[in-house]
């Protein structure tokens, strides 16, 4: 009976180490990828990881497509939109850089202006 406790302790500590060294990952995979240059991969499995609810990794993939995008100018209207998408989800997990970010990309709103409604109200 001793044995099969320490099997059953043994096989739950195994397979939670194999899930938090499985998460991280592609996290370090991912930086490793951008540190080499290998910027399209990089961004890929930060986007993977993103999907996967991983907030600081929505961050570094909207870092990288809104560098991309500014660098590109107007025509990349598209990219923007998409790292907007992964800086709402950062920044909606708490991510201060991601709402940093965000204060720059979005313009502010005005409130002074009045645009009338199709009845001239």
């Amino acid at each position: 009976m001793k044995h099969v406790f320490g099997l059953i302790t043994l096989s739950i500590g195994l397979a939670s180490w194999g899930t938090a060294v499985h998460a991280q990952e592609p996290a370090a995979l991912a930086e490793s990828e951008f540190e080499a240059g290998h910027h399209a991969i990089a961004l890929a499995l930060f986007e993977h990881r993103a999907a996967a609810g991983d907030s600081a990794a929505a961050e570094r993939a909207a870092q990288m497509i809104y560098d991309r995008a500014a660098a590109d100018g107007a025509a990349a209207t598209e990219e923007q939109w998409r790292a907007l998408r992964y800086l709402r989800q950062a920044a909606t997990a708490g991510r201060p850089g991601a709402r940093q970010l965000m204060q720059r990309v979005l313009p502010p709103a005005t409130t002074e202006e009045y645009v009338p409604g199709p009845a001239g109200c």
